[in-house]
């Protein structure tokens, strides 16, 4: 290890912005960790980043968590499907997980 500092923008895929076990960030972590870890239903704090977002997004009117992005297009799949009233969907040529490993 030399004197520099780094900062990893892909082993986190973006989540490491602040590097690898900022105090901040465990600070925080060992307060959540004294609240819960996994509650299983809605709880206070879903709700309150949800106000958090809707307010920084006022066009969010409603706010889903999902565990993934493919859980979250699952999602959109499914409501776009039930608006529209249509069984099908188009996937543009080259969309998803192939036109990223390009």
């Amino acid at each position: 290890m030399d004197a520099n500092a780094y900062t990893d923008f892909w082993s986190g895929h973006g989540a490491l912005l602040l590097g690898h076990r900022p105090p901040q960030v465990i600070e925080a972590v060992g307060r959540q960790l004294e609240r819960g870890t996994h509650f299983g239903f809605s709880h206070p704090l879903e709700i309150e980043l949800a106000e958090l977002v809707r307010s920084m997004m006022p066009g969010a009117e409603m706010i889903r968590y999902t565990n993934s992005g493919t859980e979250a297009n699952m999602y959109a799949v499914g409501l776009a499907r039930a608006h529209t009233g249509r069984e099908r969907i188009r996937k543009p040529k080259g969309a998803g997980t192939a036109a990223m490993t390009r």
